[in-house]
């Protein structure tokens, strides 16, 4: 008899399951990913907007995790394009290309920040006095000084986290190690592309077409994929094994509970709801601890066949509301229309603001994109904007551990294992989402004993985001 193997959730991390249980499985498994979508890939994918097509931001594929690259090449082919990374940062109504060129600086204001942050930067060296403090401010002004941190960090963080006061230090590793002046240098003289790639992967269709792609060649025929379908309910049996998943078409009675896994990659909230037979008391409670994000695309197409000086361009300030933007065709010219362009601005935000507020954002992004030099207003054709009312877990300290105290109670269900951005309070890029999803697979068929599985999460969450 097979080992049966059901995946709640489509997105990179449940798809990573699925192929690493493909993979390595022997064909000893048998294989059931159920996805609420029409299609795989959640937010890491694209959309439709007429004949275009947008990604739900700017991703890509970092070059650092090999295993991932070979999977995109399988699956894509020629259709896997290999692009420089360009990016800018837009600083007191500045623009800079970054990594910084000198060029850039030879200007009053740009001198005169630089001798601000310098001189902080050497201040804070030498006071030996500074507090000890491990929280998230601490940590960066320790790093930085106080003039950058307060700058630049601080209303970054605000804008796309959330209460940067209130963010867990452990998140300093993750999003801004690269950073580190020190590690800058090191890159500037060694080329270390571990740090800061020159170069990106990016498939030809949007990425929502790597999805597609591993599902046609990679998971298609060898494994069942349920699309628009979710659970109403999870039973927990007397022995804490689940024997049986109510979906939203029928049922799933498992025979042989020791032989079969469920891994969940949706929102433990959604997770929690269906458990049937368990004390959820003290789970709900720190669901209320878990604060969430919301985000707002604003989509403008334009008349020329570019618009941007750099591919993405991020705003650390809060005089600007959005956090950066984009232009979809310089990822790759196959996803807009010819000799257009299209950008595309995102706004982050606390979960259940009114539509008043986000009525007010949208108007304060149109005010604040019209602003900006490199846009021409006379050559806009089109400006929408697309609502998504879970983009992100904040990953403040009462998240982090809300997560960890969920995760505690839910291990006492024998077969169920949990992993995603969602399901754990994971913050990584869809790439290091798959390869996650991967090594619990290697977990789940016993190729790995639990105490090496939590080596792999523990570096998973030790990984310094690149791209």
């Amino acid at each position: 008899m097979s080992n049966k193997n059901i995946i709640l959730g489509g997105g990179p991390t449940g798809i990573g399951i699925a192929i690493g249980l493909i993979d390595k499985g022997n064909n000893s498994q048998d294989i059931t990913l159920i996805e609420k979508s029409f299609k795989l890939g959640g937010l890491a994918g694209s959309f439709k907007s007429g004949d275009d097509i947008i990604d739900y931001g700017p991703h890509r594929l970092a070059p650092t995790i090999k295993e991932i690259v070979q999977i995109a090449k399988e699956t894509c082919g020629e259709d896997l394009l290999e692009k420089k990374s360009e990016h800018g940062v837009y600083i007191n109504n500045k623009l800079y290309k970054f990594p910084p060129r000198i060029l850039d600086w030879l200007n009053f204001n740009s001198i005169f920040f630089l001798i601000r942050t310098s001189m902080s930067f050497a201040a804070n060296l030498f006071y030996l006095f500074k507090e000890k403090n491990s929280d998230f401010e601490n940590i960066l002004v320790n790093k930085f000084g106080k003039y950058f941190y307060t700058q630049i960090i601080e209303p970054m963080a605000t804008k796309v986290w959330g209460n940067s006061k209130t963010l867990d230090p452990y998140f300093v590793k993750k999003r801004f190690s690269q950073l580190n002046p020190t590690e800058f240098l090191i890159k500037r003289l060694k080329n270390r592309q571990d740090l800061n790639p020159n170069n990106f992967f990016y498939p030809r269709y949007g990425f929502q077409q790597l999805w597609d792609n591993i599902y046609d060649k990679k998971l298609n025929n060898k494994i069942k994929v349920k699309f628009e379908t979710y659970p109403l309910s999870i039973n927990i049996n007397d022995d804490n094994y689940i024997d049986e998943i109510k979906l939203n078409d029928k049922n799933i009675n498992l025979g042989d509970l020791s032989k079969h896994i469920i891994s969940s990659t949706i929102p433990v909230a959604e997770l929690i709801k269906t458990i049937k037979n368990f004390d959820k008391n003290e789970m709900e409670a720190n669901l209320k601890k878990i604060e969430l994000r919301s985000m707002l695309l604003l989509f403008i197409k334009l008349d020329q066949p570019r618009t941007l000086p750099y591919r993405t361009i991020i705003f650390p300030q809060e005089n600007v509301i959005f956090n950066r933007i984009f232009e979809q065709n310089l990822y790759s010219s196959d996803t807009v229309e010819e000799s257009k362009s299209i950008i595309v601005a995102d706004i982050t935000f606390d979960l259940n603001k009114t539509e008043k507020e986000i009525n007010y954002m949208i108007e304060k992004a149109k005010d604040d994109l019209s602003k900006l030099n490199f846009i021409n207003k006379n050559k806009i054709i089109s400006l929408n904007t697309k609502f998504i009312k879970y983009a992100y877990v904040s990953p403040t300290q009462n998240s982090q551990k809300a997560f960890v105290e969920i995760e505690k109670e839910l291990s006492k269900i024998k077969n169920l294992r949990l992993l995603g951005r969602f399901g754990v309070g994971e913050y990584d890029n869809s790439d290091y989402a798959l390869e996650s999803g991967i090594n619990l697979s290697k977990f789940i068929l016993n190729e790995v004993r639990s105490e090496t599985y939590s080596e792999y999460r523990k570096k998973g969450k030790d990984n310094i985001i690149v791209g």
